[in-house]
């Protein structure tokens, strides 16, 4: 019994071992890949800064890679840099800037983005209050995005913005 739980131990061991050279090695090739610019990896490179997925959590690291991938046009990328600004995460909090991100990404049909970029016209956060432009977003975004979409932005958007009233 003891020897199985011996051999069991050590086979784990070796296991977790292998895993941590293949992410080693993942994570080396993913940064070559986003310092040769490309979008997709800068934006997997920044979440996992953000989150500490693999990395040492750093949310200044997180914003720079965020920045290349969003620049390059990556809607993802624009939506979490707006969300980043917005929160003052990683970066000095910034209202206009967050709702220029936010809007780049909405143009491109992010559901989370055209949400985030209503309550900001809403709320005249960053941008001059505009119920209209508002209410268009966040209609966008419940379209977009289907149920799942509209049962969040219905817990976060005030009523006057669901119904069409003004």
């Amino acid at each position: 019994m003891r020897k199985a739980i011996c051999f069991g131990l050590i086979f784990a061991f070796l296991l977790s071992i292998g895993a941590m050279r293949g992410s080693a090695t993942d994570l080396s090739e993913l940064i070559k890949r986003a310092g040769k610019g490309e979008a997709e990896a800068q934006y997997n490179l920044s979440e996992m800064f953000r989150k500490g997925d693999g990395v040492p959590k750093n949310t200044a690291d997180a914003a720079q890679w965020y920045r290349r991938a969003a620049e390059q046009g990556a809607g993802d990328a624009q939506s979490a840099l707006g969300k980043i600004y917005r929160d003052g995460e990683g970066v000095p909090k910034n209202d206009a800037e967050a709702a220029k991100w936010f809007r780049k990404a909405a143009e491109q049909d992010v559901v989370e983005a055209q949400t985030n970029l209503g309550l900001m016209n809403a709320n005249g956060q960053g941008v001059p209050r505009d119920y209209t432009e508002a209410r268009e977003m966040v209609q966008k975004g419940r379209g977009a995005g289907g149920r799942k979409s509209g049962t969040r932005t219905r817990h976060h958007v005030p009523q006057r913005l669901r119904c069409g009233a003004g």
